[in-house]
């Protein structure tokens, strides 16, 4: 009897311990496996977001810039930007206006080229007042209305003239609708097909996820994002940075607020700064999103682009084609 009762007491020694043990186990190999698929989902959910953005809608934002991305002198240039898509048909539209008139800078402050001056010391300073694009499966074009403007050493504008220059990008490149590629990161959107393995997460007490991961933003700009992500909506960016080891700063900065109320839809943020880092300073882009329609392509804007940008270009006017190996300039007419 005592034998047995040792043998069962034994028994359940071994049971009890053999449970302790496997809970052991299992606490040690469940931080790994949960952070691995906990960071799997994240990515998974965070490139489901990006993709349900809707192939029929029309965003309307402005656009914050330097008027002249290297002389601060300049002012900012604002940009009303109108993008509608309407399955493989796209339309941007862009007035520009600007917070300053041209300002002279004389030729020994080094801040312009010597090209940018003519034999009386004017300076020549162009800015963009419009911009539009189409872009279909046949086509990809922007015409851009240019103004220059000539500023005498006393800094008065004693010349403006305006010319419209016309660009030719290959079907399906973005380069001609760069300012919706930076209003998608300024609001949150686009920035899982940056990003290549996942390596920590953390969920901070505000339910916002903190993450970093091995990823680029092209060529020759490869290194870690670390990301601030809103996963009650749709895995929204709220701050993110790419660190590369040889800058002392970040490359790249995103820092979004806000969200566009949609209804069974996935929102972006309501506006957002962008800043790309230079050698002194960071090149600031601010976004701010004013009217977001999804499922509702304005077909009114898409007809009138149509109407300007898709039909023959008129002889005289400059073009610049990006579609072959080289760029090649001509005139119309004159080719």
């Amino acid at each position: 009897m005592t034998i047995a009762r040792g043998f069962l007491h034994s028994r359940i020694l071994l049971t009890v311990l053999f449970g302790f043990w496997c809970r052991a186990t299992m606490a040690l190999a469940e931080p790994g496996g949960v952070a691995a698929a906990g960071r799997e989902a994240t990515m998974r959910m965070m490139r489901d977001g990006d993709s349900k953005l809707p192939s029929e809608f029309t965003v309307v934002f402005e656009m914050r810039i330097p008027a002249v991305w290297f002389d601060p002198k300049q002012g900012i240039q604002i940009s009303r930007c109108t993008f509608a898509v309407d399955g493989a048909v796209q339309g941007l539209t862009i007035q520009n206006e600007f917070s300053a008139d041209p300002v002279y800078r004389a030729p020994e402050a080094r801040v312009y080229q010597p090209m940018d001056y003519d034999q009386d010391l004017n300076l020549i300073l162009w800015r963009s007042l419009e911009k539009k694009v189409l872009s279909t499966s046949e086509m990809n074009r922007v015409y851009d209305v240019q103004q220059m403007n000539r500023v005498s050493p006393d800094g008065q504008v004693i010349e403006r003239t305006s010319q419209t220059q016309v660009y030719e990008y290959p079907v399906g490149s973005t380069d001609s609708i760069y300012e919706v590629t930076q209003m998608r990161l300024a609001s949150g959107r686009g920035f899982s097909r940056y990003l290549d393995a996942f390596k920590t997460e953390r969920r901070r007490e505000d339910g916002l996820l903190e993450l970093v991961a091995s990823g680029q933003y092209g060529p020759g700009l490869v290194g870690e994002w670390q990301l601030t992500i809103d996963p009650t909506a749709h895995y929204l960016i709220r701050w993110g940075a790419l660190l590369i080891e040889s800058l002392e700063r970040p490359a790249i900065r995103v820092v979004t607020h806000g969200f566009t109320p949609v209804q069974d839809n996935v929102p972006l943020a309501a506006g957002g700064v962008l800043y790309f880092a230079r050698r002194d300073d960071d090149y600031r882009v601010e976004i701010s999103v004013l009217d977001y329609s999804p499922l509702a392509p304005d077909r009114g804007h898409l007809s009138k682009l149509r109407d300007v940008v898709g039909a023959r270009i008129r002889d005289g006017s400059e073009v610049v084609d990006y579609r072959g190996r080289e760029p090649r300039r001509y005139v119309v007419g004159e080719e």
